[in-house]
């Protein structure tokens, strides 16, 4: 197998892999809605549901921050094949292992892409929502 082919053969990979992060991404969020749903129901779990909404928020952060990795070699490798370079295939862990940032870094990237608008518009308004009916109801 030529360097192309095996090129290739990484993008059909990361590409399906970074499509079921974004299912993943959404059943995370169909799980608040669905945890703020219960508090209609369940008024005793009123203080927990805006906690849980949180840690979901957070768990989505962490999972679009994974997701953002197989972009990034993505990128790489589609950038590689447009442009005919002398890139090798199959390098998605060794290459995270040397970029790899330390506990600060990973905590930064969890936030900024908890923070990213895809994220921050449907938790926020869930964890606000959440809050909102613990207080009223």
């Amino acid at each position: 197998m030529t360097e192309h082919q095996g090129l290739q053969q990484e993008w059909l990979l990361l590409q399906r892999q970074y499509g079921q992060f974004e299912t993943g991404s959404l059943l995370v969020k169909l799980v608040s809605v669905g945890v703020v749903t219960s508090l209609l129901w369940h008024t005793r779990l009123d203080g927990l549901v805006p906690v849980l909404c949180l840690v979901l928020w957070m768990i989505d952060a962490m999972w679009k921050t994974f997701q953002s990795r197989y972009q990034e070699r993505l990128l790489h490798v589609e950038g590689a094949l447009q442009e005919g370079q002398d890139y090798r295939a199959m390098q998605f862990h060794s290459l995270w292992g040397v970029q790899r940032p330390g506990v600060a870094g990973l905590l930064k990237s969890y936030l900024l892409n908890g923070l990213r608008p895809t994220q921050l518009l449907p938790h926020g308004i869930l964890v606000v929502l959440a809050s909102w009916l613990t207080y009223w109801l």
